[in-house]
């Protein structure tokens, strides 16, 4: 089955998540506190992407990180068109974003992606620990520091790309491209699980 519904409600279904997922994007760019992030597994898509706008990111070192975009016949989201060409470099962005190349935790520590590696059973801790560190320092201090991190022109350039990203991703999910892309691999997916070959 498709997971892109072909009908005019399941298109009104898939504006709806986009306004969504929009909106958390937005209030995720926004965010007047500092946003830690904690990876302990598969990091897939929307969970990779925005990784990339959180204040810092700690991650077991077993985790994966992957944007299956193209294979789904979707395009970047969670501006990942522009947040991981300056966070990793073009070309490792491109082989992300374009051919869904899977990364480690430890090379996106590499890269500057993901600032602490931990072990799985000292995740929340080492995040915690993070946490609270932040929250005892005098909070002017951070506001101001994250202001000037985060400047008004970077938020603003942050939520027009995240409209545009958003907007084109709607038109992509109820394409017919898409739906056959999405339908391949769910039968890919169903193959495997059966030990049989896809029909699609």
């Amino acid at each position: 089955s498709s997971y892109v519904p072909a009908t005019k409600d399941g298109n009104e279904i898939v504006r709806l998540r986009k306004n969504v997922t929009c909106e958390l994007t937005r209030l995720i760019i926004t965010s007047p506190v500092p946003i830690i992030g904690a990876v302990n597994g598969p990091a897939i898509g929307y969970a990779c992407t925005t990784l990339a706008l959180f204040d810092l990111v700690v991650s077991v070192d077993t985790a994966i990180f992957r944007t299956p975009f193209a294979e789904l016949a979707f395009c970047p989201e969670g501006c990942s068109s522009i947040t991981f060409p300056r966070i990793l470099g073009p070309i490792v962005a491109n082989d992300m974003l374009l051919f869904s190349k899977t990364m480690t935790a430890k090379e996106m520590h590499q890269r500057g992606f993901v600032a602490r590696l931990t072990k799985s059973d000292e995740l929340m801790h080492v995040a915690m620990k993070l946490a609270n560190e932040l929250a005892g320092r005098p909070q002017t201090a951070i506001q101001n520091s994250r202001l000037l991190i985060r400047n008004q022109d970077l938020v603003d350039e942050l939520v027009r790309v995240n409209d545009i990203e958003m907007d084109e991703l709607y038109r992509r999910m109820i394409s017919d491209d898409a739906r056959q892309a999405v339908a391949r691999v769910f039968a890919r997916i169903q193959a495997k699980r059966n030990g049989t070959k896809p029909k699609i």
